[in-house]
């Protein structure tokens, strides 16, 4: 009787550990997607601002087009040059005339006097562009949104600018998505939308705060509570099977928790550590070219 009530007790000490992990993991990895965009719009705003402003200056003098014209021999360059994100390039009657750096790809076909402002997708990554135009002169702002590459390495990384403080997971597209949540230029246009990848978002959220380790504390009292609720259930058939009947039928029980737990990724925080990315073994001290 006393080995009966001992397996209630069990699974039920088991069943409240799951429940308080799984509340305070959803504390822990469930990050607030509507305040991630909106704290991306509103810098994404200001830079708007910043390389509008820069623009205009680009007209403030009598020969915006001339290498020895104040435009490049004063402030202005060293301002653009100042943000690391920003290109700024000058066109006359569709000539190149001025740059600010090569950092931009541009497509053999671009036209300047066609090229429409927004989010744009270029070879390296995705630029919020911006246009003035007056007379025959077109001025054209990049603003690098988020670096974009065939392929990734150490040196080489598809991420966002870190100003914006997107984690991993962040997906920025030109059209509606599912879970998508839209972002406004300074104009009050329509930028973009900013969608998230739940699984690799969370990994860029966690932090080893209190409430981490008490819900790794949780899960932990729960899987154990499981397996000895498991060894008391095989224990009282041994009444009626021999014991090598009964030790195999534990370990598979045990196999087979341990097999639902890898399969469903349980519990989720521990798997969202960095030992448990790819990333984590694509580099070595010993072979540095092994993640290549």
């Amino acid at each position: 009787m006393n080995l009966v009530r001992s397996k209630h007790i069990l699974i039920g000490v088991a069943v409240l550990c799951f429940a308080f992990g799984y509340f305070l993991q959803s504390k822990i990895i469930s990050p607030d997607f509507v305040g991630i965009a909106a704290h991306f719009e509103k810098h994404l705003q200001e830079k708007q601002t910043q390389i509008d402003k820069l623009l205009n200056e680009v007209y403030s003098v009598d020969q915006p087009v001339s290498f020895n014209s104040t435009l490049v021999k004063g402030e202005w360059i060293s301002a653009v040059r100042g943000f690391e994100d920003f290109s700024v390039l000058v066109f006359d009657n569709d000539s190149l005339v001025l740059w600010t750096d090569n950092n931009v790809p541009l497509p053999q076909a671009f036209q300047p006097s066609s090229t429409n402002p927004g989010l744009t997708q270029l070879q390296n990554g995705w630029y919020d562009v911006r246009v003035l135009s007056k007379g025959t002169t077109t001025a054209i702002g990049f603003i690098l949104i988020k670096r974009q590459y065939a392929f990734e390495n150490r040196f080489l990384s598809n991420s966002f600018q870190e100003e914006f403080e997107i984690p991993p997971g962040g997906i920025l597209t030109t059209q509606e998505k599912q879970n998508s949540i839209l972002v406004s230029s300074i104009d009050g246009g329509e930028f973009g939308y900013l969608g998230f990848d739940e699984s690799g978002v969370s990994d860029g959220v966690v932090t080893f705060s209190f409430t981490w380790f008490m819900a790794l504390i949780f899960f932990l009292g729960g899987i154990l509570a499981a397996v000895m609720y498991l060894e008391h259930l095989v224990f009282l058939l041994g009444d009626h099977f021999g014991r090598s009947m009964v030790s195999t039928v534990f370990v598979i029980s045990v196999v087979a928790l341990r097999a639902l737990m890898i399969w469903n990724k349980f519990p989720l925080l521990l798997y969202e550590l960095p030992i448990f990315s790819p990333s984590f073994y694509g580099t070595s001290s010993i072979f540095p070219s092994l993640g290549d």
